[in-house]
């Protein structure tokens, strides 16, 4: 879409100083996509966060969804309705949710929206599967117009999200896009919570596809509503995905996120896997190999087993292990993961994985190897839309390898370009 009329600088000026008369068109015209205006604002600063959420804005939320008076029944059976339906084929769920009473309720919606939460992260596919089911759930549910439209746009961000992991980076944009229309036009109950969920999911699809400075300002955005309602696990939350979403180019900026973070969580609190992995990370990109270790074997006994924590466990290892210059153990402990992200859907992971087993095989002079993986993850490029140019040069340097060994440091300095710029999202022409 084309915007014809952009704001001034010093509309744009006015705004972040909450003094904009026409703040609304404004808002309006940054919500609807211009990259150049939303640049303006996130190189802005200092950056103005929004203002405390008062106490009694839940009590007015609460009051806008129309909800009855007293606590609202629950179905004790919707979990197990939210299989059923995921069983089904998409047109008869459909006609089940339209039809039938007992599946046409809040509860049934939210369990379809957590089991998607919960498949995401391990079976992406399924995942998105049970989010898109949510979201027709959403639309179709008995229930207060308000509390209806909060549960389309929650439905929207996951959808979005399951997208993202899929490597589906359009369908990801389109689903978080359908969200911003319905919070644009003030249909749903104003949850701060909702607001920082949109913000988090928006700032791992913008840090996916290149859009650095939309990341950093989507992250503060949504440490700010956390912080709001003073919700110390979300903002550190919001904290740690920042730190991971940076930590490939930055690891030392990355590492005093994690220090922020420590401070807000207990000690017992789930996500502090999440922190010291990437910690032990972030440790390892700098060198600090003894010290990511020491960290690694503190966070092990935390993995859940699960498929894809255990992979990631594995991926940890050999990284520490490559920092500490053992690349035979690092190659085979990268091999492993390898192994497992192929008998899964998520792509972006296995890509991710592959510039490192390419790296430690082009180090140990594997490069017939390093020949075979080039063309896997080329593939896996050219299905993002990664720049042509960085195709084509990556399979020139990559071609026939075992009887070019002289281009062996073009390649692994074009390895490095991968690492810096691959987690960052497409990857640009290399100089």
């Amino acid at each position: 879409m084309q915007y014809q009329w952009h704001p001034t600088e010093d509309d744009l000026e006015a705004l972040l100083a909450q003094s904009a008369p026409e703040a609304s068109e404004v808002l309006r015209h940054l919500l609807n996509g211009c990259d150049k205006c939303r640049e303006v604002i996130a190189a802005s600063q200092p950056v103005i966060e929004p203002k405390e959420v008062p106490e009694q804005s839940y009590e007015e939320i609460f009051e806008k969804l129309e909800l009855p008076a007293g606590p609202m029944p629950r179905d004790p059976e919707a979990g197990e309705k939210a299989w059923r339906l995921l069983d089904l084929p998409p047109g008869q769920a459909d006609l089940l949710l339209r039809n039938h009473a007992g599946y046409s309720s809040y509860d049934v919606f939210e369990a379809l929206l957590n089991h998607g939460i919960q498949l995401v992260t391990e079976w992406p596919g399924r995942g998105l599967t049970a989010c898109e089911l949510a979201t027709r759930a959403a639309v179709l549910m008995k229930a207060p117009r308000v509390l209806r439209y909060d549960a389309i746009i929650a439905a929207h961000l996951e959808v979005a999200n399951a997208h993202r992991l899929l490597g589906n980076f359009e369908a990801a944009f389109a689903s978080l896009d359908a969200a911003e229309v319905l919070v644009e036009e003030e249909c749903y109950s104003g949850d701060p919570l909702l607001l920082a969920r949109a913000a988090s999911v928006e700032a791992s699809l913008a840090a996916y596809v290149g859009r650095p400075r939309e990341s950093a300002a989507a992250c503060r955005r949504g440490r700010a509503l956390y912080r709001g309602v003073r919700d110390t696990a979300g903002e550190a939350r919001i904290l740690i995905q920042e730190a991971s979403l940076r930590g490939f180019g930055e690891p030392e900026q990355a590492l005093e996120l994690l220090s922020q973070a420590k401070l807000l969580l207990p000690t017992n609190h789930g996500l502090r896997l999440h922190l010291f992995h990437n910690e032990a990370w972030f440790l390892a990109s700098l060198g600090r190999w003894q010290d990511a270790e020491r960290t690694f074997q503190v966070t092990k006994r935390l993995y859940p087993p699960r498929p894809h924590s255990g992979l990631l466990r594995v991926w940890l290892q050999a990284h520490i292990l490559r920092a500490a210059g053992l690349l035979e153990e690092s190659r085979t402990q990268l091999r492993k993961a390898e192994a497992g992200f192929r008998g899964t859907d998520l792509r972006h992971s296995l890509a991710l994985l592959l510039v490192d087993v390419i790296d430690v095989e082009a180090r140990l002079g594997n490069w017939d190897e390093v020949g075979t993986l080039a063309l896997d993850l080329a593939e896996l490029f050219t299905a993002w839309g990664v720049h042509a140019e960085t195709i084509q040069r990556w399979l020139a340097l990559t071609s026939d390898l075992a009887e070019h060994v002289h281009r062996a440091e073009q390649v692994r300095a074009f390895v490095v370009h991968l690492h810096s710029s691959s987690r960052r999202g497409f990857i640009a022409p290399a100089s």
